[in-house]
């Protein structure tokens, strides 16, 4: 199994052209909607809405990778695939597993910030 980066920074500098103002603008936003956003998800995964799991994982993905959280993209990756394929028993442990990434890279973007 592939390690990827909590945080790749250098790879989220080079998406706002190295405007650090911009990268965190752009974190404050994603965070700003993150509690609902996971609400949403761990609905669907209570529920097994695995078209729904599939939808948010999908959006959450794009949002992590462009702003440089790899292990949580990869972990939202994961999730995305076990809702495409209508897999039930790996589902909640993807989720978990995606919350933690997420979590983390919090802490990552957090630490840069300081």
């Amino acid at each position: 199994m592939t390690d990827y980066p909590v945080l790749d920074f250098s790879a989220a500098m080079d998406r706002v052209d190295n405007d650090t103002a911009l990268f965190f603008e752009l974190i404050d936003m994603f965070f700003s909607d993150y509690d609902s956003t996971m609400a949403k998800l761990e609905k669907a995964v209570l529920t097994a809405d695995c078209a729904e799991i599939e939808a948010v994982s999908h959006a959450m993905k794009s949002a992590l990778g462009n702003l440089g959280g790899m292990a949580a993209y990869q972990a939202a990756c994961e999730l995305e695939m076990a809702g495409s394929k209508s897999q039930e028993a790996l589902i909640e442990r993807a989720f978990k597993a995606f919350q933690t990434a997420v979590a983390e890279f919090k802490i990552a973007v957090e630490q840069k910030r300081s």
